[in-house]
C-alpha cells in the first residue's frame, strides 16, 4: 500500500496529461458533432423554402396546363403560389425582392380572373404567368437561397 502513493506522485505529470488529453479529445469530438449538426440544419432550412415554393410551383403547372383547366382551378393554383410567397410576410424582404417581378403579375391578373371566371384571355395570362415562373424558378431558387442565406445572417443564426 505504501508502496503506491509514492508510484502515484511520481507520475503525477503523466496522470494529468492523459486526463488533460482525454477531455480536450472529447471536446473536440463534441464540438465537431454539434457544427456537423448545425450545418445540417442550416442548409436545410435554406432548402425547405425552396422546395416548397417549387412544388407549389410545379403543382400548379401541372394543373394549369393539363387538357382544358377551368378559370376557378387557374385560379385556385395561381392563388397558391402567391399565399406561400405571402406567408413569409414582411420579415423576407429581400426574398421578396427576388420573387416580386412574376408573383406581383400572377397576383393581379387572379384578381382581373376573379372578376370575370369566363374571360379566356385572363385565364391564359395566368397559365402563362405560372408557366414563365416554371421555367426561371431554378435561377431565382438560387437567387432565393442567397436571400435566405442574407436574412438568416441578420436574425444571428451564421453558418459556422
Amino acid at each position: 500500500m505504501y508502496e503506491i502513493v509514492p508510484f502515484i506522485a511520481n507520475h503525477v505529470p503523466e496522470f494529468a496529461i492523459g486526463v488533460t488529453s482525454s477531455l480536450l479529445a472529447g471536446y473536440i469530438i463534441g464540438a465537431l458533432h454539434l457544427r456537423r449538426t448545425y450545418r445540417h440544419k442550416y442548409k436545410a432550412a435554406i432548402q425547405s423554402f425552396t422546395k416548397e415554393m417549387g412544388k407549389v410551383i410545379d403543382s400548379a403547372y401541372s394543373n394549369c396546363t393539363e387538357g382544358q383547366a377551368s378559370a376557378r382551378l387557374i385560379k385556385s393554383e395561381g392563388r397558391s403560389i402567391v399565399s406561400v410567397r405571402n406567408n413569409f410576410g414582411n420579415t423576407l424582404s429581400a426574398l421578396r425582392e427576388v420573387l416580386n417581378s412574376e408573383i406581383d403579375r400572377l397576383e393581379k391578373e387572379i384578381e382581373e380572373l376573379e372578376r370575370n371566371l369566363d374571360d379566356n384571355k385572363r385565364r391564359e395570362d395566368v397559365k402563362e404567368t405560372i408557366s414563365v415562373l416554371k421555367k426561371t424558378w431554378k435561377t431565382k431558387s438560387i437567387q432565393a437561397e442567397i436571400a435566405l442565406r442574407r436574412l438568416l445572417a441578420e436574425i444571428g443564426l451564421k453558418e459556422i
